[in-house]
């Protein structure tokens, strides 16, 4: 078997490549725009104010939350100084949290075997290592919600109380991260858990425990309360409750959005995902088939997963609180795979996904290579989708004897692209960060920094705030001359330029300090210029 002694090494040696690939780069990959950028800019608020209660950056305002995260970036930066690197550390250590309480909270539900294999599933996919390298909230949140459910089966199980404990921490910080989500997955579950006598009364109680675990929640809010008598707050309930289920941004999707990420997300393990997910649905419908895991599994997928297919708002990480559930599904179909149970063509339309996943994956890398990357990324990014659909094929054929292949297979694309590739698209990506340097090189910090219209991106501001420049916001065209005058430094774009130069045609280019950036602005899709300016 996989999980004797002499796998362990291998179990070990792929969870700490996943740690690698959680770490690798941080220090030299620039902030995404914009929720990590957002973050970053509430932490430095929060240290450079001494107000660690409402969260407030420049064009931050659509990504204030509860604050948690927040605080667990701020005191890195206390700890390591602001950098990209400490801003990552609370999110990566996040989901390592998230996989050994897989690893240690799971095995008591559903064996060690299991848990091993759900551990290391986790930890390879793209999806978790994309969520401990972008320090959004998702990976603390998730954490909080593993937490919370792994303590409430653990408690219906065992009976013992000490798990209640660990059930309000993680209610606590779960709505200290990000509000109702860990709600929505707790009474999800609980609600599904009702409908069965045997649970009914441990349900009842689960509920009125959680209620303990809104406090400090209802404690933080009635600060931020009393701090602006409600506009913050007031604000929150409108933007994330009323406002997300019919989607903003444009971030809507159809039923079936989430399936085809966690299938994309686990492409290795598509196959067993759909046969586990057929077995565990099959088997709590039908009572002769029903057991506790089937009923556990289905009620932390209904809570963390099925009703965020339901509303119109959709983002990859909505239903993120359910992916512990489903490394575990996996992991259970793995371990106790029976041919029996599934009919040949469910077996080959299962075979016949995955291969198609594999295939996309590796194609992702051969378009990259060819259409985005250059210089070593391009070779890499080739070798990357070759041995991926080498290993794909392999594990196509060896269906139920390749668990460590599979493994090498999930974690491969993350390794070479947060290696290798990532890196490579710095020089469009980061065109903010190039910004603050040529300021921090060229400039004093007793020299403010003029933005002449609203950028949208956090991540400018958070760099020159790490660089203790001073900044503001002057949008209005007559004030520019002014500005440039008092030898301020303005930040303009292409359009902001020609009329700065047209408007002010005495200024000749023996008066004037100019520097052009051009870059890459991911989240949008295209590209923008920035002119520097200022008096010699």
């Amino acid at each position: 078997m996989l999980n004797s002694k002499k796998y362990e090494y291998y179990y070990w040696f792929i969870f700490f490549l996943a740690i690698y690939c959680m770490f690798i780069q941080n220090d030299a990959i620039g902030y995404w725009d914009q929720d990590e950028s957002a973050y970053a800019g509430f932490a430095h608020t929060f240290i450079e104010t001494g107000n660690w209660v409402v969260p407030d950056f420049l064009w931050s305002e659509v990504h204030r939350k509860s604050p948690m995260h927040f605080w667990n970036i701020a005191l890195s930066y206390q700890l390591f100084g602001t950098s990209e690197f400490a801003t990552r550390i609370p999110s990566a250590l996040a989901i390592i949290g998230t996989l050994l309480l897989i690893k240690f909270m799971g095995k008591n539900l559903f064996g060690k075997a299991v848990a091993d294999k759900a551990m290391l599933i986790a930890s390879t996919s793209i999806l978790l290592i994309a969520l401990a390298k972008i320090s959004v909230t998702d990976g603390t949140l998730l954490f909080f919600e593993t937490l919370t459910v792994f303590s409430l089966f653990n408690f219906i199980k065992s009976k013992k109380r000490w798990y209640l404990l660990f059930f309000v921490l993680g209610i606590a910080g779960g709505t200290l991260t990000k509000g109702p989500p860990v709600l929505i997955v707790t009474y999800g579950i609980l609600g599904v858990l009702f409908l069965f006598k045997t649970y009914r009364l441990q349900t009842i109680l689960l509920f009125l425990v959680s209620l303990l675990g809104l406090i400090p929640l209802y404690l933080w809010g009635k600060i931020a309360w009393d701090l602006d008598n409600g506009v913050f707050i007031k604000w929150m309930l409108d933007w994330y409750i009323l406002k997300r289920k019919e989607g903003v941004f444009g971030q809507t999707g159809p039923p079936g959005y989430f399936l085809m990420i966690f299938l994309g997300g686990l492409f290795a393990f598509s196959s067993y995902f759909i046969l586990g997910l057929k077995e565990q649905l099959t088997a709590f419908i039908k009572k002769a088939k029903r057991n506790e895991t089937s009923i556990f599994l289905v009620a932390w997928l209904c809570g963390g997963w099925f009703v965020y297919e339901i509303i119109t708002s959709k983002l990859p990480a909505y239903a993120i609180g359910a992916f512990p559930a489903i490394s575990i599904l996996i992991a259970h179909q793995i371990e106790n795979f029976n041919v029996e149970n599934h009919s040949v063509k469910w077996q080959n339309f299962a075979k016949g996904m995955q291969l198609f996943f594999v295939i996309v994956i590796a194609l992702a890398f051969g378009v990259a290579a060819f259409l985005i990357l250059d210089g070593l990324a391009t070779a890499v990014a080739l070798v990357s989708g070759i041995i991926t659909l080498g290993i794909g094929i392999y594990s196509f054929r060896a269906h139920n004897k390749s668990f460590i292949a599979r493994c090498f297979l999930m974690i491969l694309p993350s390794v070479f692209a947060w290696t290798f590739i990532v890196p490579s698209l710095e020089g469009e990506r980061s065109t903010t960060k190039f910004v603050a340097q040529y300021v921090k090189n060229e400039y004093s910090t007793q020299q403010t920094v003029v933005f002449t219209r609203n950028f949208n991106l956090p991540s400018l501001p958070i760099y020159l705030a790490s660089s203790d420049f001073k900044y503001t916001q002057v949008d209005n065209w007559e004030l520019w001359r002014n500005c440039y005058d008092k030898n301020e430094i303005l930040i303009l774009d292409e359009g902001g330029y020609t009329y700065f130069r047209e408007s002010n045609p005495e200024l000749t280019e023996v008066e004037m300090k100019v520097h052009q950036i051009n870059g890459w602005v991911p989240d949008r899709g295209k590209t923008i210029s920035y002119f520097i300016v200022s008096s010699k």
